[in-house]
């Protein structure tokens, strides 16, 4: 009996392996640049974001772009990963020529616009200089609430109220104090300005001096055009 056990036990000790594989959804480091503890770390910043701001968040880093602009490779990159038509954020870093970029989609480019975007990366470029890469995106991930939560405020309807009453006292005023102005008069005819005994009409000729004949060209019918399909991204990026 003690014999089965200890093979059963022997081979539910095989079964297991020595070492799971971690897989992050919000983390792919294809350039091999941080440890699985940096990662994960990362990760736990990234998903705890997600679930406060309503966003996909992503780090991705290559050493390669196959060919593309980091434009590209990056919204291609957020495109298959969450789909075209969400909301997210994307912050890729490329070994291949020292790029950074990120790239926004949907409500994503509200909240971190293209000039944002650089602000928000200008504290992280000399970690990224140094190689020192887990702490470039951790410097990141913590400065991402100040411009996600900084949306400009929509007026209230005092403040409305306020510009329309402004509004018309100006318009108020400006037309007092233009009839105050206006001292000419209507007169019933042009005599009224002429000194009495001072014209006299002796003869009247009409001539015709010119014409003026203008042509417009008749427009081509050129066909139908169509525009490129997918949605526009925002973002930017640069050198480090």
């Amino acid at each position: 009996m003690k014999k089965t056990i200890l093979v059963l036990l022997l081979i539910a000790a095989l079964t297991i392996p020595v070492h799971a594989e971690w897989i992050s959804f919000c983390v792919f480091d294809l350039g091999d640049l941080m440890t699985q503890g940096e990662e994960m770390k990362l990760d736990g910043s990234l998903r705890d974001l997600q679930e406060n701001y309503g966003l996909n968040l992503a780090i991705v880093t290559t050493n390669t772009l196959e060919g593309k602009s980091p434009g590209t490779y990056a919204d291609d990159y957020y495109d298959a990963t969450f789909g075209a038509d969400t909301d997210g954020i994307l912050f890729l870093l490329s070994m291949e020529d020292q790029d950074w970029y990120i790239s926004t989609s949907g409500r994503g480019m509200d909240l971190l616009t293209d000039g944002e975007t650089y602000d928000s990366v200008e504290t992280v470029i000399p970690y990224l200089s140094d190689g020192d890469y887990a702490q470039a995106f951790t410097v990141w991930l913590n400065s991402l609430p100040y411009y996600l939560e900084n949306e400009e405020p929509e007026p209230s309807p005092s403040f409305w109220i306020a510009l329309i009453v402004g509004v018309v006292i100006a318009l108020v005023a400006i037309l007092i104090m233009r009839a105050g102005m206006n001292t000419k008069r209507k007169q019933p005819s042009a005599r009224e300005y002429l000194k009495k005994g001072s014209y006299h009409l002796t003869q009247q000729q009409d001539i015709f001096l010119y014409s003026s004949v203008s042509k417009t060209a008749r427009p081509k019918d050129t066909g139908s055009g169509g525009g490129g399909g997918g949605r526009s991204h925002g973002g930017g990026g640069g050198k480090f």
